[in-house]
């Protein structure tokens, strides 16, 4: 529930952000709000993971996941058929390829698409003392990441392929503070 409500304080923010930025308001004189005007079409993929197959077990990502996928059903639009749900068994590293693959299909310039995951983050340092993160499938093992396992490399080439005008990554996972960026870093020469 927790997770749910800072998913649904964070999407409110953002709004409030584009629509200032856009010199334009989602609320008129005693209307309630609309995205409809916004978003030609909604999307989301929605992965928990409690039970692994080679992984400890986790208590609360199915239901937070669970949780999520309502809220964006119920409060923001979100057609059901349009919100991919993988739990468990069914979020292989196969699955989860496949759905971004179908958004990848799916979705449009003037659409807006969340990813939300709840599971195992694992960090793995470089031999130069960087880090590399991955995201734990149902089926991924850690002694195995580079076949069975996300890297955040992988997940950040999948959101440019994705043609959504907003795409938001919500990762209930530690990192070790790794991010994804869709954009390059700006140069500081001019």
């Amino acid at each position: 529930m927790k997770v749910a409500h800072t998913l649904t304080l964070l999407f409110l923010i953002s709004l409030s952000l584009f629509s200032q930025e856009r010199g334009i308001g989602l609320k008129g004189e005693g209307e309630k709000p609309s995205l409809q005007s916004f978003y030609r079409e909604s999307w989301a993929i929605v992965i928990g993971i409690d039970n692994y197959l080679y992984a400890p077990k986790l208590r609360y990502a199915v239901r937070d996941a669970k949780e999520v996928a309502n809220v964006l059903i119920e409060n923001f639009g979100f057609k059901s058929e349009n919100v991919i749900q993988l739990y468990d068994k069914d979020a292989t590293k196969e699955g989860i390829m496949r759905a971004f693959d179908r958004i990848r299909q799916l979705a449009r310039e003037d659409d807006r698409v969340l990813v939300f995951y709840a599971g195992h983050g694992i960090t793995i340092p470089l031999p130069d003392g960087r880090e590399k993160g991955y995201i734990l499938p149902y089926d991924g093992s850690q002694s195995e990441l580079i076949t069975s396992a996300i890297s955040t490399e992988q997940l950040n080439e999948i959101s440019q392929l994705i043609r959504a005008k907003h795409l938001f990554f919500v990762m209930d996972a530690c990192y070790g503070g790794l991010i994804f960026a869709r954009a390059q870093p700006l140069s500081l020469e001019a």
